[in-house]
């Protein structure tokens, strides 16, 4: 009877050793089909179905959680699984969660440059950061959002302010015409912005010339953590070539400046 008990206790274990094996692939599977359906629904479907919105301002890294459990068991296991983790972490941290590579800094440009600045300053009254980075940046032009009429900042001598609502635009050089659109809805020709992905009509600086993640805005979580978003952008038509583009200091706004250096290559 022992000796029967013994026998059926080995087999179990052995059945279960067998299931293990296919359970593990299958999690690997889906967590790849996972993957790929989270990237091209940001991609395709971003601020046009309210699902793909949620995914398209929530934490983008936890889409790589699974991988903390997955990965220690893929590298005792057959390497096609480990491939493919290996896929998708690349998936997670590039497409998904918007890391860029400056591909385009290498490209020749010789036309003079301008630099432009761009922050929402969440109405932050002025205070001694801002105002050293308008100052001292270096910008041509500057762009602000979520301005409050109270805030009243200092501009180098000679520049040209223009404002509308919350809006604010000012520049080192004359301003001749503004124009401000509100849209509920992405226009028809939109750059990559978030998941945003459709013909290009624009160039987006850092997603051509920045370098990591490039998040601008920062939102509070539980335990006194953030999780970042890049939300603020800086774009240009076919007469301009980004030079590079990249993340300002912080200057007591929820977002951080962004910057960029446009090259002039003409209509």
């Amino acid at each position: 009877m022992a000796s029967d008990t013994s026998s059926d206790q080995t087999a179990k274990t052995g059945k279960r050793c067998r299931y293990l094996p296919v359970a593990f692939s299958a999690c690997v599977w889906l967590y790849t089909v996972m993957v790929l359906g989270v990237w091209l629904v940001i991609r395709f479907a971003g601020d046009r179905w309210w699902f793909a919105t949620v995914l398209l301002f929530a934490p983008r890294w936890i889409h790589g959680l699974p991988l903390i459990v997955l990965g220690p068991f893929a590298l005792v296991r057959p390497r096609c699984w480990l491939w493919s983790l290996v896929a998708s972490a690349v998936v997670v941290a590039g497409p998904i969660m918007g890391c860029c590579f400056p591909w385009a800094r290498w490209l020749p440009g010789h036309g003079p440059a301008m630099r432009l600045l761009t922050c929402n300053i969440d109405g932050t009254l002025a205070n001694e950061d801002l105002e050293a980075l308008l100052l001292e940046s270096g910008a041509d032009v500057v762009a602000l959002q979520e301005y409050d009429s109270d805030v009243q900042l200092r501009w180098p001598e000679g520049w040209q302010v223009r404002r509308v609502g919350e809006l604010l635009l000012a520049s080192r050089f004359p301003i001749q015409h503004t124009e401000v659109s509100f849209r509920r809805r992405p226009p028809t020709h939109w750059p990559p912005v978030n998941g945003l992905y459709c013909l290009g009509k624009y160039t987006n600086a850092f997603s051509s010339t920045g370098f990591g993640w490039g998040y601008t805005k920062h939102t509070p979580v539980f335990a006194g953590g953030e999780y970042g978003l890049r939300i603020d952008h800086i774009l240009c038509d076919a007469a301009w070539r980004p030079g590079r583009c990249w993340v300002g200091p912080e200057v007591g706004s929820d977002h951080s400046p962004l910057f960029a250096t446009l090259e002039w290559k003409g209509p």
